[in-house]
């Protein structure tokens, strides 16, 4: 039975077994789902960009729109431009007068659907400009992208921006205990429960780093019955968790020798095999994913010393000093923090 489940399991991408249906299944963002399923009800809609990191819905709400709104006739309402495609201001002018005119039942609304539109050439990006202003009436131009700094200012004046966030790791979470359940996983085991814990705090907000990964335990678990979260999924993860426990440790005090330990787990990282870069990275991920564990006056300091010493990195100096430095800088924030706590309780106790 559990050989069949786990070739079950790694015939189907969850990805694309679990995506959403409708509106309600979708997670995270709640305000921008509430604004797509009102357009999708009463019709209207301007052009748009849906900018925001990878894996957080904005190409699933877009087709459930376009779905919602064009119902069977979904494929002759779309015309998609991909980034393998050729995006050249003739082939994209070419392709959009010849599909606009094309009719269709109930004068529907047409989608012009451009993916990764981060990476348009300005030329093309004017073109654009002068076709939104002429179909504005029956067609709604719709630009996908990570980043916005690189659409034209004339390009984002004519449409309404939708920014998406990262998704929270509970409501990851949640997600991933629903699909256990659907999985016949035991839900109750201590393994399913750290699994999802740990893939929900280090993915970074990305939705479909979330199932990818729980999909694999899962085929690993049914398979073999042994927790294979660690040794398979992230093996740097516990080095990070334990450096950043030492630091924030408030009932330990803090000393050289505390410092030396947080330096033996970057030794254990480089010893792995990851670099410099790999390992700030890593720092950076936590950190974002761990917010409301951290206080807020560390977290930003943290933050703004890992950008700095991405920019050294990025400058030719990807070192093992580097990052020792990164982290005594960090410790060294850490321990402002106490001596600032230590003057408040003293100021406190003399005003009494």
């Amino acid at each position: 039975m559990q050989e069949q489940r786990a070739t079950q399991t790694k015939k189907t991408m969850w990805v694309k077994k679990y995506a959403p249906q409708s509106f309600a299944e979708v997670v995270g963002n709640k305000d921008i789902v509430e604004r797509f399923a009102r357009m999708c009800e009463t019709g209207y809609m301007q052009h748009m960009i849906l900018c925001g990191p990878s894996g957080v819905g904005k190409n699933t709400l877009l087709h459930l729109l376009m779905r919602g709104v064009l119902g069977d006739q979904y494929k002759d309402g779309t015309l998609l431009f991909t980034s393998s495609e050729n995006k050249s201001n003739q082939h994209v002018r070419n392709k959009i007068h010849q599909f606009v005119p094309q009719k269709m039942s109930h004068n529907m609304t047409k989608f012009v659907v451009f993916k990764q539109a981060e990476l348009l050439s300005d030329g093309v990006q004017q073109v654009m400009r002068r076709l939104m202003e002429q179909h504005y009436h029956h067609t709604v131009f719709v630009f996908v992208c990570n980043s916005i700094g690189n659409l034209l200012e004339t390009i984002q004046s004519r449409c309404h921006i939708y920014r998406f966030r990262h998704i929270a790791p509970t409501e990851q979470k949640q997600l991933l205990l629903r699909i256990a359940q659907q999985e016949k996983q035991d839900v109750d085991r201590p393994s399913i429960q750290q699994a999802c814990t740990r893939i929900s705090g280090i993915s970074n907000g990305n939705m479909r780093f979330c199932l990818n990964y729980f999909q694999v335990y899962c085929a690993s678990q049914s398979a073999s019955g042994t927790d294979l979260c660690e040794t398979c999924l992230f093996p740097y993860y516990n080095n990070v968790h334990r450096l950043f426990t030492l630091m924030l440790d408030t009932k330990a005090p803090k000393s050289v020798a505390g410092l030396h330990l947080c330096v033996g787990c970057l030794r254990e990282l480089v010893n792995k095999g990851y670099c410099g870069r790999d390992v700030v990275t890593f720092l950076n991920d936590y950190i974002i994913a761990n917010d409301a564990n951290i206080p807020r006056r560390i977290a930003l300091e943290w933050l703004k010393n890992i950008a700095l010493c991405q920019h050294r990195m990025a400058n030719g100096t990807d070192s093992f000093l580097q990052i020792c430095r990164l982290v005594s800088v960090l410790y060294a924030c850490t321990l402002d923090t106490e001596t600032e706590t230590d003057t408040e309780t003293e100021t406190k106790t003399k005003q009494t």
